[in-house]
C-alpha cells in the first residue's frame, strides 16, 4: 500500500533558473539591431547632405585667352620686354576700364579684376588672361576682352611715349638747327685760317641732326 501511495503522488522537478547566456545573446542582438538602424539612418543622411551640398554648389567655368607682348624696338634691343611688369599692366585699373567701355559693362572694375587671373608661361613673352564665371559665355567674352584691352592700352602708353619723344627729338634738330646757321654765319665773316675749324663744327652738328632725324 506504502508503495502505492508512493507511486500516485507526483513530484513537480523544480524548474531551471533562466540561462543568462541566453538573455546576453538576445539583448546583444537587439542592441546590434538598434545600433545597425542607427548607423544606416546616419549613412543615409551624410550622403543626403553631400548630394545636397554638390547641388547647392553653382559651378565655375574658366576661359583663357593669349596675348603675345611685342616690345618697342629699344626694349628689344635692350633685352625684350620685362614680363613682371607685363602682367602687373595687364590687371590694371586701366585695362579693366577699357573691358568695361568694350564690353558695354556697368560693372565695377575691381569686381571685373578679382574673376581674373593672368600668369606668363615660363621663357616665353606671352601673357594668359584666365577669366572664371558661373556663365562660359561671360568666361570666354571676358577672356578675349581682358586680352584684346591689354593690347589696346599697352599701344596707347606706346604712342604717347613715342610723341613724348618725337617731340623731344623735333626740338633738339630745331636747337642744333639754329646752331648750324649761326656757324654758317660764322664761318662767311670768318678769317680764313678759322674757317676749316668752324666748317668741321657745322659738319657735325649736321650729322647729328640727320640722325636725329
Amino acid at each position: 500500500m506504502s508503495g502505492a501511495a508512493d507511486l500516485g503522488v507526483g513530484r513537480i522537478a523544480p524548474t531551471p533558473p533562466p540561462s543568462v547566456e541566453g538573455e546576453d545573446q538576445s539583448l546583444l542582438k537587439a542592441i546590434l539591431r538598434r545600433r545597425k538602424r542607427y548607423v544606416a539612418v546616419t549613412t543615409a543622411v551624410a550622403l543626403l547632405a553631400t548630394i545636397a551640398l554638390t547641388l547647392s554648389q553653382t559651378k565655375i567655368y574658366e576661359a583663357t585667352a593669349t596675348a603675345v607682348v611685342q616690345a618697342p624696338q629699344q626694349q628689344t634691343v635692350s633685352g625684350g620686354p620685362n614680363m613682371a611688369t607685363e602682367a602687373q599692366i595687364a590687371r590694371s585699373l586701366a585695362v579693366a576700364d577699357q573691358v568695361a567701355l568694350d564690353l558695354h559693362l556697368n560693372v565695377p572694375r575691381e569686381e571685373l579684376l578679382s574673376q581674373l587671373g593672368v600668369r606668363v608661361p615660363a621663357d616665353s613673352e606671352v601673357l594668359k588672361f584666365t577669366y572664371a564665371s558661373p556663365q562660359p559665355k561671360v568666361a570666354q567674352a571676358r577672356a578675349q576682352a581682358f586680352a584684346e584691352a591689354y593690347a589696346t592700352v599697352r599701344r596707347r602708353q606706346f604712342q604717347t611715349d613715342v610723341r613724348s619723344s618725337t617731340s623731344s627729338t623735333l626740338e633738339q634738330i630745331q636747337s642744333l638747327t639754329a646752331k648750324g646757321a649761326e656757324l654758317t654765319q660764322k664761318i662767311e665773316n670768318a678769317a680764313p685760317n678759322k674757317q676749316a675749324a668752324l666748317r668741321i663744327q657745322r659738319d657735325a652738328l649736321t650729322t647729328e641732326i640727320a640722325l636725329l632725324q
